[in-house]
């Protein structure tokens, strides 16, 4: 519709969440994209901006945010009578509850202008939520986690505290609260990016035109690791040494290190993380313990991230060198070593906690 106004509240970093509305006022109805032919306006723009004012956003974050939400709707509405009056309409009164004292509602209809504004931004919220449980489905349906590996990490965890005055039953809950921790937090990271890989997709999949003088943000990003550095499309970063617990917590998701390996010999590890951009890099360089030779593991990921073939097999100056691209997430593996191959992918294989069918 021509005069739909969708408000996108992004989620900080671009990890779109979502309530989105319709503002029904006519300030400001310069185009400044569009998507597959609808229209964003400059007054999409301004409440978005004005919404985000203190998370410093750059203008580019902000209109790629409204784009790939707008993206998200159009799929939904393709689906057909995903949503219905009534199931809007529930929301309303739920806005409108006692309990809440108003507040919610009147602050909506300060900001839309319109009950039916509110009803509009209602019923984007609820087609956006139900592609992505949609997606959350389909992802569900291809991810296998080891689960092995997530006990043992828990197990690892609670060695650093006195669990020893636990009962039997006290200490497996315990355990168990902790994989459970552990299992969300893997599952919830893999599929935001999983989700934001398909946002990208179906970004490069559509007709998008640019109205406005807002330089477009790239969905495609060159990350190359060189010595103990990062290039992230020919800009030059240092990795910095970060501690063994800082990889475990911060990598831990994609890959399992166990405590163990803190005292390999000659152990060194390197890290990168952007969390406005989501690009995770984490090297770690050691010796290894039964053939006393060096072995380097690494790790990028990204949503953005240019991938290559599923597995690729190398060899340079001696040194094997097998690399795992996971395109549906955005993660690439690389593990390199004089060792034999079979060697070094059964090394990786043990530590990536999961797997995507």
């Amino acid at each position: 519709m021509k005069d739909r106004y969708i408000i996108a509240v992004l989620a900080v970093f671009l990890q779109i969440a979502v309530l989105v509305g319709c503002s029904g006022r006519e300030s400001n109805s310069i185009e400044i994209a569009s998507v597959n032919g609808e229209k964003i306006l400059a007054s999409d723009f301004d409440l978005a901006k004005a919404q985000y004012e203190s998370k410093n956003m750059l203008d580019a974050e902000l209109l790629d945010g409204l784009i790939k939400e707008r993206i998200v709707l159009q799929y939904g509405e393709k689906i057909e009578d995903i949503i219905t009056e009534e199931d809007v309409e529930k929301k309303l009164q739920a806005l409108k509850a006692e309990q809440n004292g108003n507040i919610f509602y009147q602050k909506a209809m300060k900001e839309y202008g319109s009950e039916e504004a509110i009803k509009i931004a209602l019923k984007n919220r609820l087609i956006y939520n139900f592609v992505k449980d949609d997606l959350m489905n389909q992802f569900l349906s291809v991810l296998r986690i080891d689960e092995d590996k997530l006990y043992f990490r828990a197990e690892e965890f609670a060695e650093q505290y006195d669990i020893d005055r636990l009962d039997n039953k006290e200490r497996e809950d315990y355990l168990e609260t902790v994989f459970m921790q552990y299992r969300d937090s893997l599952t919830n990271e893999l599929f935001d990016l999983y989700f934001q890989v398909w946002l990208n997709e179906q970004f490069r999949n559509s007709d998008i035109k640019y109205v406005s003088d807002i330089e477009p943000l790239s969905t495609c990003k060159r990350i190359q690791l060189r010595g103990d550095s990062v290039l992230i499309d020919q800009e030059e970063d240092t990795l910095r040494n970060i501690t063994f617990t800082e990889a475990q917590e911060v990598y831990g998701n994609f890959l399992y290190i166990p405590n163990e390996m803190e005292q390999y010999d000659s152990i060194e590890i390197l890290g990168y993380h952007n969390v406005r951009e989501q690009i995770k890099v984490l090297r770690i360089d050691y010796i290894d313990e039964k053939q006393k030779m060096p072995i380097s593991i690494s790790l990028i990921v990204s949503p953005d991230l240019e991938m290559g073939e599923e597995k690729v097999i190398s060899e340079n100056s001696g040194v094997n060198i097998v690399e795992y691209n996971i395109a549906q997430i955005g993660v690439k593996y690389s593990i390199c070593s004089s060792l034999e191959v079979e060697t070094i992918e059964e090394v990786l294989d043990r530590i990536i906690p999961y797997v995507l069918q």
